[in-house]
Formats: structure tokens, C-alpha cells, sequence
């Protein structure tokens, strides 16, 4: 099987674009890169596998270098300096892969073949589509040398053979860094910090500008953004923990937003039931009834929404569970609030209805509310049952079956802040 896989891929190489051939048209400017043989030339014209196209995340020109020649001729480097040059001028895309085999072990996934396959995957399609990339912009721009910019000025080590800007090393450390936080979130820090080291290795060393290594580290992380997207799917547990990682505030806000709303959820509704208790009684308890158990329900549902963060943060876990199972037991937790909520909002379905008709035969309210508001409540019914029944229709109808929910809302909200209700009639 394995042999008939290589010929296939073999067969498909032939026409990727690898094998175009320099067509020797060398540049002339000496205010850009110049050489024997520009190494990588052709790299632009192989086929990308996710990406749109080589030139996709083209950089804008270079700037002018003389600062930054300026900048290095001025560094003064140290024995730190250049052992960090050294370590990353020997180490390309097999530290990274190493860094992922680590990862998987410590995460204990290294056992699990299609999530081991996955990480593999989508880490050296990212680095060949930044490949591609980067030399695009090389070769676009002929991004000068600083040894050729300034002859007196002698790198630590030997100058790689194509033009400077923007650093290879700094682009394919940014793209795979982001790679890997994407599977390891809890571990960015290590990640981003490795990815600077390594495009600073290339100024230590003397062989790039700071504007090349710069520009490659933003260039980096879009074209990975781009891959990521175009190697995941909906519904993703890795994608859905990361995501609440790198964005653990907003998530917590949104939690403290949702108690916000309960409680005066809850006020609103008592209000509710002292002034609607003068027309009726009975049905203004039984509306505070549906209301406060429907709040219940999403209160203790809201613990699905906190799950994530509990699962994800807590290394103690680890000892129990495999990474990759803490994702996708947020992701049921996440799936599971949202049928919680579908719950508490069939019960909320009733209470407007109820309310609805209070409204209507009130003398202190127009009549028209009431009925607004009791299609309010047919809104919240029909999407709740359509997602516990019919699911794909379900998914069809929202958000448009609340289009009803809004409109009775926003105009008792509106017309109880402007307007206010008839005192005399009460």
C-alpha cells in the first residue's frame, strides 16, 4: 500500500511545479540582493495545497535599510547572542516536528494515530504553504543583504544564497508556532517565545535586518491562519478550545453577562407580577412561575458554559485524561448548554403568552403589546421544539423564528421606558 501511495504521489509531483527550471533572468539593481544562483527562485511556482495562490500574502515593498544597517553595525553581541544564532542556523522544520512529537507525549496522544497524523498534517502543510509564500515576496522585492548593503560589514555566519526579505526562519517559526498553539493552547507562551528567538537568531547572526524578520513573523502567522481554516471543520473540540483560550476574558465576560440577565430577569419579572396582580391574579403567579423555574434551569445550565474552563486549565486532569479528550469534553459541555438553554427557553415560551394576554385586557397598556408580545412566545416554542425534534430544520429556521421574539421585546422595553403605563387606569 505504501508503494503504491509514493507513486501516486510521484506521479502527482510532476506537475506541481517543482520541476520549472530558473529561466537565468538575474537581477541588475545593486541597491537589491545579487548573486551566482538565486537559491529557491522557483519555490513561488510550485502548486499550494491550501492557499489561494503564491502571492497571496505578498509583503508590501521593503523599507529603506539604513537604519536598520545602522541597528546591526551598532549590536554588540555576547556569548547568548551567538549560541542563539548558532542553535538556529542549525535547526529548521525538524525541531518544530520534534517539538510536536514532545507535545503529543506529554499530552498523551502519541498513541492516538489520527490525531497524531492531524497534528503532523496540518504543522508541514502550514510550513510548505509559507515556503511558497515567503519566497514569493523574496523574489518579488530582491530584498538586499546586509553584507551587500554595507561590504564592510561581516555577518557571524555565511549569508544564505537569495534575497533577504523577509526572513524564511522568522516566517516558518511564526507559522509553525501558531501551528502548535492551535493544538496546545495551554502551551503559546513556549510556543511565541521560541518563534521571537528564532527570527532574532537571524539578526544576531547578521544576516537579516530587523524589518525582514519583523514583517515575516506578521506574514507568518496570516498564511497559518489560512491553512488552519482550510484544515479544520465546523463543530472542530481542538479549534472550539483554543479559541476560548486565546480569548479567555471575552468568554468569562460573556458568563458574568448571562447572571447579569438572570437576575434582572428576575426583578422584571416579580415587577411583572405586582402589576399585573390587580387583573389577574392567578395567571400573573403562574407567569412569575414559568419565569423564575425557566431562569433556574438556565442558571444550572450555565455551569455547561464554565465546564470548558475547568477542564481546560486544570493540568491535574492530565493525569486521567488525554488532551485531546478535555477538548472534546468542552465541546460536549458547549453542546450540552446550548440544549439547556433551548430548555429554559420552551419554558420562557409560556410565560409571554400569559403575559401577552395580561397586557391585552389591562386598561393601563395598549392592546397591541399584548398581542406582540404573546407572538414573543410562539417564536421561543416553535425554535426550542424545532431544535429537540427537527434539528435540520431547526437549523434552517434560526435566527429568523425569533425575528418575533425581538420585535415583542424591544417594543414592550420601548414602550415601557418612553411611554410608561397609565397610572390613573391601574
Amino acid at each position: 500500500m505504501g508503494e503504491q501511495i509514493a507513486k501516486q504521489i510521484i506521479e502527482k509531483a510532476k506537475n506541481d511545479g517543482s520541476a520549472k527550471v530558473w529561466d537565468g533572468k538575474m537581477n541588475k539593481d545593486p541597491k537589491k540582493w545579487t548573486g551566482a544562483y538565486p537559491m529557491g527562485i522557483t519555490l513561488s511556482s510550485f502548486t499550494p495545497i491550501v492557499i489561494r495562490s503564491a502571492d497571496q500574502f505578498r509583503l508590501p515593498p521593503p523599507p529603506d535599510f539604513e537604519k536598520d544597517m545602522n541597528e546591526l553595525k551598532n549590536f554588540k553581541r555576547t556569548a547568548n547572542s551567538n549560541y542563539i544564532a548558532y542553535f538556529w542556523a542549525n535547526n529548521g522544520p525538524g525541531l518544530w516536528n520534534d517539538l510536536a512529537s514532545q507535545k503529543m507525549f506529554e499530552y498523551r496522544i502519541s498513541d492516538d494515530a489520527p490525531a497524531v497524523a492531524r497534528v503532523y498534517t496540518v504543522l508541514n502543510v502550514a510550513f510548505h504553504e509559507a515556503v511558497i509564500a515567503i519566497f514569493d515576496s523574496k523574489y518579488a522585492y530582491w530584498g538586499i543583504r546586509p553584507n551587500q548593503y554595507d561590504s564592510t560589514y561581516k555577518p557571524l555566519i555565511t549569508t544564505p544564497p537569495f534575497p533577504g526579505y523577509p526572513s524564511g526562519h522568522a516566517a516558518g517559526a511564526a507559522t509553525t508556532c501558531a501551528v502548535l498553539e492551535y493544538f496546545f493552547p495551554a502551551d503559546a507562551q513556549q510556543f511565541h517565545k521560541l518563534a521571537q528567538e528564532c527570527a532574532d537568531s537571524r539578526f544576531y547572526a547578521g544576516i537579516h535586518f530587523r524589518a525582514d524578520n519583523e514583517s515575516a513573523l506578521k506574514m507568518g502567522g496570516f498564511a497559518e491562519a489560512f491553512v488552519r481554516e482550510g484544515l479544520t471543520v465546523s463543530g472542530d473540540a481542538v479549534a472550539t478550545a483554543h479559541n476560548i483560550l486565546a480569548s479567555e476574558q471575552m468568554y468569562r465576560y460573556g458568563f458574568v453577562a448571562d447572571l447579569v440577565t438572570l437576575i434582572c430577569g428576575t426583578i422584571l419579572s416579580l415587577i411583572f407580577y405586582i402589576l399585573f396582580k390587580p387583573v389577574n391574579r392567578n395567571l400573573s403567579l403562574l407567569a412569575l412561575i414559568f419565569s423564575i423555574t425557566a431562569g433556574a434551569v438556565m442558571a444550572i445550565n450555565l455551569l455547561n458554559q464554565l465546564a470548558p474552563l475547568l477542564l481546560l486549565h486544570n493540568t491535574s486532569y492530565l493525569k486521567a485524561f488525554t488532551i485531546g479528550q478535555l477538548q472534546t469534553s468542552s465541546l460536549f459541555f458547549l453542546n450540552l448548554q446550548s440544549q439547556g438553554y433551548n430548555i429554559s427557553l420552551l419554558l420562557f415560551a409560556f410565560y409571554f403568552p400569559i403575559i401577552g394576554w395580561l397586557v391585552y385586557n389591562s386598561n393601563f397598556l395598549p392592546r397591541i403589546l399584548g398581542v406582540i408580545y404573546a407572538m414573543a412566545g410562539l417564536g421561543y416554542l416553535i425554535n426550542s421544539l424545532a431544535w429537540f425534534l427537527f434539528p435540520h430544520l431547526a437549523a434552517l429556521l434560526f435566527p429568523y423564528v425569533l425575528l418575533p421574539a425581538l420585535i415583542g421585546e424591544t417594543s414592550m422595553s420601548l414602550w415601557l421606558i418612553f411611554k410608561g403605563v397609565n397610572v390613573e387606569k391601574t
